[in-house]
């Protein structure tokens, strides 16, 4: 896991539509970074793919609701984990009736 990541990406922590990932560090906006989208515990990979950029945004209606991992990774290897929730807008109604 790199500190470097940490602090030159972030990304969205609760997600209902899309997830926003920014590109903090200008050094990174022309290097292809890789990520790979998966369900925390058991690993299994929903989504995976490239981006190259300051801001990214990534349609996640499809998947359902739940605690998922976005792993990105930079050229060289660099690897970092960000959990994130998914979450459907009927979920936070349903949580505020009861």
């Amino acid at each position: 896991m790199s500190s470097t990541l940490i602090n030159d990406i972030s990304v969205t922590d609760i997600v209902y539509d899309y997830m926003f990932v920014e590109v903090i560090n200008p050094a990174l906006h022309q290097k292809t970074l890789q990520y790979a989208i998966t369900q925390k515990g058991n690993h299994n990979c929903i989504r995976k793919g490239n981006f190259k950029g300051q801001v990214v945004q990534l349609r996640l209606t499809h998947i359902p609701d739940g605690i998922y991992e976005f792993s990105i990774q930079n050229e060289i290897g660099e690897q970092i984990i960000f959990p994130f929730e998914k979450k459907s807008e009927n979920y936070d109604q349903y949580l505020m009736k009861r």
